[in-house]
Order: C-alpha cells, then structure tokens, then sequence
C-alpha cells in the first residue's frame, strides 16, 4: 500500500500529499461502472464525457458525501499533509435530482460540496494544504491554498468560460 511510502516522506521531514480529480473518471473504471448514478446526465438522456474515456460525474450529493468521507479516511490512514484535487469546471445542466440541486443547474450545488470538502478538510487537519488546478474560479480560489496553472493553454476554451472579461483579458 500507500502507507510505508508516506512514512517514508514524513520521516523525512516533508508533506506527504495525493491527487485526486473527483469530477470525472474512466468510462471502465469501478466507480462508473457500480455508481452510473453519480454521472452527469443532461435533458435528452445523454452524460458528458471528458477527454481520454472520462465521463464528468457530478459532485454533489451522495457522491459528493461519499468522496469527501473516503478522502477523509485517507487524510487520517496516511497522515497527509498535502491534497491536490482537480475539482473545477463543476458541468452545470445535470438533470438528475438525487444528486440533491434542482433539475438542470447543478454547479451551484457542486460548489456548495466543494466548499464542504475543504471546510471538513480543515477540520479534521489542521495546517493541510489544499491545491487546486488552473479550473479553480474565483469564487472556490478562497478554499484552497495554492493552484497550478500549468495546462491552461492546453485546457482554456473561452466557450465555457462565464466571465467574458476574463476571457477577454487571457485570449489577449
């Protein structure tokens, strides 16, 4: 397991952290296959798929409780200092209302789970650090301590950006 290599690293006298992007997994992967129910689902039936066979899960309700509670463990189980999870560009439109936002606008409600994860984070360990990818929007940037934007040429589509001033300012 994980556990002997985050001794290893602490013992040395760093942060041991993990990588996470609880917004998307491999169409072939456990959690899609045995929870199909915590995939983005738009109007007409169809799911969102992402890039290299990822599919966009919508990280709100049970999903949201349940990778926060795994994740949870896994600060305690590994003492981590570190956690860099790519969360953003939260899919917006998802119709399925068990994920607990009403049908049709489900970022909100992913922002809400977002900012539950980091606050539940804190609490459980103090001093942790929390990183973010270049999706982070201004209104998450306050729950996390550092990001990265080092694929933003590579993942940027001002299509999907809803600060037109902001796309305005990059596309320059």
């Amino acid at each position: 397991g994980v556990k002997p290599i985050s001794d290893l690293v602490r013992k040395h006298g760093m942060k041991f952290g993990l990588w996470s992007a609880p917004i998307m997994a491999h169409t072939e992967s456990n959690l899609t296959k045995q929870h199909p129910e915590y995939l983005v689902k738009y109007a007409d039936g169809s799911g969102k798929p992402l890039w290299d066979g990822t599919s966009a899960h919508c990280f709100s309700g049970d999903y949201a409780k349940r990778f926060t509670q795994t994740l949870l463990g896994l600060v305690d189980e590994l003492n981590l200092g570190y956690v860099k999870i790519d969360g953003g560009l939260f899919v917006d439109e998802c119709v399925v209302e068990a994920h607990g936002h009403p049908k049709g606008h489900s970022e909100a409600a992913q922002v809400a789970a977002w900012a539950n994860l980091c606050e539940s984070l804190r609490k459980a360990k103090p001093g942790i650090i929390i990183s973010r990818g270049w999706e982070g929007e201004p209104g998450l940037t306050a729950y996390q301590d550092s990001g990265w934007f080092g694929d933003w040429a590579v993942a940027f589509r001002p299509e999907r950006e809803a600060d037109r001033r902001l796309v305005a300012f990059v596309a320059r």
